[in-house]
């Protein structure tokens, strides 16, 4: 975890200036998940050059806390993060001396600049400051020198330079990071034992694919994919690469590679070739993002939705994937208020007994009531809301707020406001494909730089049109088979083939700007569909 942090200050010297405002930002997974700001009152006059820059006035500071008011707040917030800051050693040097002048210890948290990161990165770039990193990464930037605008902008730009640390550094954790910006830029050159591998990286070209290293023999010792080819091969021979690739280059002999259209072809073909030729450098337990699914169970005259990590070949049908667990479990809330299907147990649903949500009208009680039309029809209706058709699912909330409200039963009416709120919220992050994922017939268009790549579900199963991975491709002979209905229904999903699944679905709900989905269901044949996509 990691929380931006930026100070307001009465002057640079920590010794005989003061804090008069504090702004942090918390990164997760990769978003900025929370904030905090307070004026500071400073106990002390502020000159007039800093209220012009920052409009911050002795008026409202009157006002304000002291810092040692907030202290324990502040040091709360940071936990054990490590901190971001543009121009880390100003505002931790204030942090720190704002601690001790409260009388408690300050915080020991680790910093990473981005200042220097941004001279290790971006050495072309003439002026390190804030405002020039956040023109070069197009970030949109209100009231700046204020803290926390300026605390969330220094998070955007530190993770804009993830990417980078990754690909060309091999940074991928954050001891690396924090090591990586004490190096000097000189240091960062190669340093090559061999000049085969020298002549190897040279040809690496700049685009997604597969790499292999090979020892003397031939032998494939590590095998893995990459955005560009040429920047993550060039990262094995900085002085930042970590001890294993160190040891992979040690005993390498040669560099191969193989091209892919995208990245994801590439990360699918390395999940694939790991497990065929299990390389000694290479762990077969790769850890892919964990993600979350709505599982509703077919087998069940009356089945409740719920939420599941594991896609398995069981006959239910999963919607999602959903990236982490409270968005999974907010789509949930949002199903079991706006509709009727149950959401007890196994256990409670065979006693027979109407419970709590029943009486105020939020489950069929199918207990009690076992109306198989009645509960399918209501599934039915779920199953569209969970294939993107939000707004039957927005009137139903509406109106049983407008109802509860109406009965005075306030707390009731909150509950669906909260509910109408995630719906709004979720639209924008509702399941990848509008079909469950199981059960899915669709072909995915992923944009590549030069050329695109195509991914067919089919019913439990999937094909990948240019696949480096297979000399023989079935990818246009299973589209020729939908088309003339000669499809063979997988009866049960491989647990290969669900890996693959979990791992396609993952990225493509993280990239949602780079695909285009086109449902087989829409198209009579196979060249109407191919009328559809240009680049087929």
């Amino acid at each position: 975890m990691f929380v931006a942090l930026d100070f307001e200050t009465t002057g640079l010297n920590p010794q005989h200036s003061r804090v008069i405002e504090i702004g942090m930002a918390r990164i997760i997974d990769g978003k900025i998940a929370d904030t905090y700001t307070s004026l500071i009152y400073p106990a002390a006059s502020v000159p007039y050059a800093i209220t012009a820059l920052t409009g911050i006035t002795e008026e409202q500071l009157s006002q304000a806390p002291l810092f040692e008011d907030i202290a324990l707040e502040i040091k709360k917030f940071l936990g054990d993060a490590i901190i971001i800051a543009h121009n880390a050693s100003f505002d931790i040097g204030f942090l720190k001396k704002e601690f001790l002048r409260a009388g408690i210890e300050p915080p020991e948290n680790p910093a990473v600049c981005t200042v220097k990161l941004a001279k290790r990165l971006l050495p072309e770039l003439r002026s390190k400051s804030l405002n020039a990193l956040k023109k070069h990464y197009k970030i949109i930037h209100k009231n700046a020198h204020r803290a926390l605008p300026d605390a969330i902008v220094a998070a955007k730009v530190f993770l804009k330079m993830l990417p980078k640390l990754e690909e060309e550094f091999g940074i991928r954790n954050t001891a690396q990071l924090i090591k990586f910006q004490e190096i000097s830029q000189k240091s960062l050159n190669f340093k090559f034992a061999k000049k085969s591998l020298a002549e190897d990286m040279a040809s690496a070209p700049d685009s997604p694919g597969v790499y292999f290293f090979k020892d003397r023999n031939g032998k494939t010792i590590y095998i893995g994919k990459a955005k560009s080819l040429k920047k993550r091969i060039r990262s094995y021979f900085l002085a930042t690469a970590s001890k294993k690739a160190k040891k992979i280059t040690r005993k390498a002999k040669h560099i191969e590679f193989k091209r892919t259209n995208t990245e994801l072809t590439a990360l699918l073909a390395e999940t694939k070739l790991i497990k065929r030729y299990d390389p000694e450098f290479n762990s077969q337990l790769k850890n892919f993002p964990q993600t979350f699914f709505l599982k509703i169970e077919t087998d069940k005259k009356f089945p409740r939705p719920k939420i599941v990590s594991q896609l398995r070949s069981d006959g239910a049908d999963y919607f999602g994937p959903y990236r982490n667990r409270e968005t999974a479990y907010d789509m949930l809330d949002v199903v079991n208020k706006a509709f009727l299907t149950r959401e007890c147990t196994e256990t409670e649903f065979r006693k027979k007994k109407i419970c709590y949500l029943a009486e105020i009208g939020r489950c069929a009680a199918p207990c009690v009531y076992p109306d198989e039309k009645k509960y399918a029809e209501e599934l039915a209706r779920v199953y569209r809301f969970l294939s993107g058709e939000n707004q039957d699912a927005l009137v139903l909330l509406l109106n049983k707020m407008k109802s509860k409200a109406d009965k005075k039963l306030f707390e009731e009416a909150a509950q669906l406001r909260d509910a109408v709120q995630t719906l709004l919220k979720q639209l924008k992050r509702a399941a990848i494909l509008a079909e469950p994922v199981n059960s899915a017939n669709a072909l995915v268009e992923i944009k590549g730089s030069e050329r695109n790549d195509y991914l067919l579900f089919l019913n439990g199963n999937f094909h990948i049109k240019y696949d480096i991975t297979e000399e023989k491709n079935f990818f246009d002979v299973a589209l020729d088979d939908y088309f003339s209905g000669a499809i063979n229904y997988e009866e049960k999903i491989s647990a290969e083939t669900i890996e693959y699944f979990k791992i396609a679905l993952a990225w493509l709900n993280s990239k949602r700007d780079l695909i285009n989905i086109y449902y087989l269901k829409d198209f009579e044949t196979k060249e109407e569909l191919f009328r559809s996509v240009k680049g087929l």
